[in-house]
């Protein structure tokens, strides 16, 4: 399974990434169909950064979910 992650109007520093992608790939412990995960980062409002998560799952549609926090941890975790 593979984590992509993409950002938008800035950049996030090694260490944010790195957590970003530990987080996510505990995920195929809910299901073993998981694929792959593409994550994008928005910082067009560093206040309030917004996450999309798209999950690829083998015979099924993907799965997508959208979430603005007070940091990119902070939204990552609520994905």
């Amino acid at each position: 399974m593979q984590v992509i992650v993409s950002v938008r109007h800035g950049r996030l520093n090694h260490i944010i990434q790195e957590q970003i992608q530990t987080k996510l790939q505990r995920l195929p412990r809910l299901s073993d169909r998981i694929t792959e995960i593409d994550v994008i980062v928005d910082l067009k409002q560093p206040e309030a950064p917004s996450v999309e998560v798209q999950v690829s799952l083998e015979r099924s549609g993907d799965l997508l979910a959208v979430v603005e926090a007070n940091s990119v941890i902070s939204a990552v975790d609520k994905v």
